[in-house]
């Protein structure tokens, strides 16, 4: 058993700042993340990615293991780090899907940078720029990401790729597609037209009404 499902719609990248805020009795402080790691029998590369979003639906023996260590139950756990926003790409992704995503996005990354130039020979280095362009745009498609990609090359051919760029891009795009797309236009239904005879009928009877009050 991976996780629980209810699990899988909960915001974990919520945990940093939950574990932060609670009380750590052996330190006297909050909880930084490679003890609440150690404590809770986990490894801390496992929970830099929870935290980071890139494990969707940890594994409950985790959770009810994190939860012990902070001395708060799974359900009080849960709700306080909230449901995720499922109208976000990455949030409706399963891992295996999230994780292949961002992959494709890493090697995009490469490409482009590897046009003007070299990727950096640290590895440390290169992680951490493919991780900041991977986060950065791991909400929109593989199409959209292409595409962007390629307008990058037409619209800044001397200007070192920046995923924020690329990201705009996109957004632009999306704006550009909604501003094409046909307006639809509601007709007010029409207005019953009265004759003069009923309009003078009308006007009679507040008059009368008026004429009553004083």
């Amino acid at each position: 058993m991976n996780g629980l499902k209810d699990f899988y719609n909960i915001d974990w990248v919520s945990l940093k700042s939950f574990r932060e805020k609670t009380y750590n009795k052996k330190t006297g402080k909050s909880w930084l993340q490679k003890d609440l790691a150690e404590e809770a029998g986990i490894s801390q590369a496992y929970m830099a990615r929870i935290e980071r979003g890139d494990i969707k639906s940890p594994n409950h023996k985790y959770v009810e293991a994190m939860a012990a260590a902070m001395e708060v139950n799974v359900s009080h756990l849960l709700k306080s780090l909230g449901k995720r926003d499922l109208s976000l790409q990455s949030h409706s992704m399963d891992d295996d899907t999230l994780t292949k995503h961002r992959a494709f996005i890493a090697i995009k990354a490469q490409a482009l940078m590897g046009r003007f130039f070299q990727m950096p020979q640290d590895e440390l280095v290169e992680r951490d720029i493919l991780l900041g362009w991977m986060d950065m745009l791991q909400d929109f498609t593989a199409d959209e990401i292409t595409k962007a990609c390629s307008q990058y090359l037409i619209e800044y051919p001397s200007k070192r790729p920046h995923e924020g760029l690329v990201r705009q891009i996109v957004i632009n795009n999306r704006k550009r597609y909604i501003e094409a797309q046909p307006r639809i236009q509601i007709e007010a239904a029409p207005r019953k037209s009265q004759d003069a005879e009923e309009r003078k009928r009308i006007s009679q009877e507040m008059m009368a009404k008026l004429g009553k009050k004083w």
